[in-house]
């Protein structure tokens, strides 16, 4: 009984701040479902360069956002946090309707509604982004860290489906109302029923409640005592900006975080944000008929579909294989893709190889959705010690915004100059480049807790600390828990 206790309470504060993150990321696909309206030839609310800011603005905030989004999670909690900031998603989401009753087009009202609601939104999902990948993977014991912590990608996956498939059948107005009612306010009713991360209240020094929600998440006092022992280190050793690289612990610290962001970011330049934004445009290149609404349903679906199995497989298998596994077939699938419009480009006839083009992007985004995606989403957190956990995060973030931005500035460029093939040979090198960092620079984290894992990183670059060891404190904490 007690052991079922501990799994729903871990499920359910996965699922809640899955619901949020889901909300974080209608943002990001509601361009796609809202513009066709927006901008419509009868009656245009917005130009197309409108359009482009009414896109970008978000990823734009994002990237010097995401930099408070980690200091504010340390300060006030993951939890708390969503908790707080739930409800401004919400509203920016709400207030965009506005636009439709504020005057017409030419009197640029409605533009400047629009893109304050975007602002607002693109502000949150900086915020908000590392508490909602540092709270699941704090919560959940090591045997379930790899299922909850990856279930990430499922929740990101559901977001850009929701606004797809309810983009067709509701107008713009509507989709920004019950977007946030299906995600957002469902997940902040769940977060305000669930525990704050208990990991976070012992490096606050609430070890009292933090021992108290681990009774509530743990099946062992000794897996209790062994999680306040290494939060408890973590607050001895808790750092802040300004001290990052000045500690004895610098070297720890920054491979740590340089192994974080380039999880993180790698993933970006495989091209998965390209190939989900563009779908529609690349299946008209390669003049596969499929109508612009069927592709993305397509996509989405078949991204949703095996995000749940990946985050089935990372609770059996290592985190390192299905990266490189995941890396080596989105890498051949980029080439057969990249191969097709070579040949296409050279003008021989492609008719018959039409299907080449769908079936490789849906087996690259195969691999992407049960290899690549959920094991970086889990991985970039994992690897990260306690005292840095935010911190690390809040640059992961940063990094990862940007090279969206990067990767999706690029395309058009890169395009135009040197041809559709050479975008996709170039993200199968990036899928290449990946595996390799992958096989020299990234610890296996697989069944280890998070304090095994920050022992990693102590061992191989000989750090010894001037505070008490785990095998000190562990003994004084059991003794609190007789």
């Amino acid at each position: 009984m007690k052991c079922k206790t501990v799994v729903v309470n871990q499920v359910w504060a996965s699922v809640s701040s899955g619901l949020v993150l889901s909300g974080l990321i209608t943002v990001w696909g509601y361009p796609a479902a809202a513009l066709p309206q927006l901008s419509l030839p009868s009656a245009p609310l917005l130009t197309p360069s409108q359009a482009s800011w009414f896109t970008s603005v978000p990823m734009l905030i994002c990237v010097p956002g995401s930099v408070l989004g980690g200091a504010l999670t340390e300060q006030l909690g993951p939890r708390r946090l969503q908790l707080a900031l739930s409800p401004v998603l919400a509203l920016a989401f709400l207030g965009m309707p506005a636009a439709a009753w504020a005057g017409p087009p030419e009197s640029n009202f409605p533009l400047a509604i629009l893109i304050f609601c975007r602002i607002i939104q693109g502000l949150v999902v900086a915020l908000l982004y590392p508490a909602v990948h540092i709270y699941p993977c704090e919560m959940a014991d090591p045997q379930r860290r790899g299922t909850l912590g990856s279930l990430i990608q499922v929740w990101a996956s559901a977001g850009y489906l929701m606004c797809y498939i309810l983009g067709h059948f509701l107008s713009w107005i509507s989709l920004a109302v019950i977007l946030p009612m299906v995600t957002i306010l469902p997940g902040f009713i769940g977060l305000a029923m669930a525990h704050e991360s208990p990991l976070w209240l012992a490096r606050q020094g609430k070890t009292e409640k933090a021992r108290e929600v681990l009774g509530c998440l743990r099946v062992s006092a000794e897996e209790i005592s062994s999680a306040i022992c290494a939060s408890v280190q973590a607050k001895n050793d808790r750092t802040h900006w300004q001290t990052l690289f000045q500690r004895p612990q610098r070297k720890m610290y920054f491979a740590s975080i340089l192994v974080s962001v380039m999880v993180f970011v790698m993933t970006q330049f495989t091209g998965q944000i390209v190939i989900s934004a563009n779908a529609v445009r690349i299946f008209q290149s390669a003049e596969v008929g499929l109508s612009p609404l069927l592709s993305s349903i397509l996509v989405g679906t078949t991204r949703l579909t095996f995000c749940g199995m990946g985050s089935l497989l990372l609770y059996r298998v290592p985190r390192k294989t299905l990266l490189v596994v995941g890396n080596i077939v989105a890498g051949v699938a980029l080439i057969s893709v990249a191969t097709f419009f070579f040949v296409q480009s050279r003008d021989y006839d492609t008719s018959g190889m039409n299907w080449l083009p769908l079936v490789s992007l849906m087996l690259y985004m195969v691999a992407f959705s049960i290899g690549i995606g959920p094991a970086s989403s889990l991985l970039h957190v994992e690897v990260l010690p306690g005292p840095i956990r935010s911190v690390g995060s809040s640059v992961a973030a940063t990094c990862f915004f940007a090279s969206i931005f990067i990767v999706t500035k690029s395309f058009d460029d890169v395009e135009a100059a040197l041809g559709l093939h050479s975008v996709f040979y170039a993200y199968s090198i990036g899928c290449i480049a990946f595996c390799i960092l992958v096989i020299c620079l990234v610890p296996e984290t697989k069944d280890r807790s998070l304090e095994e894992i920050e022992n990693i990183w102590k061992l191989k670059y000989g750090e010894h600390f001037q505070t008490e060891s785990s095998n000190q404190l562990l003994p004084k904490i059991s003794k609190n828990l007789i």
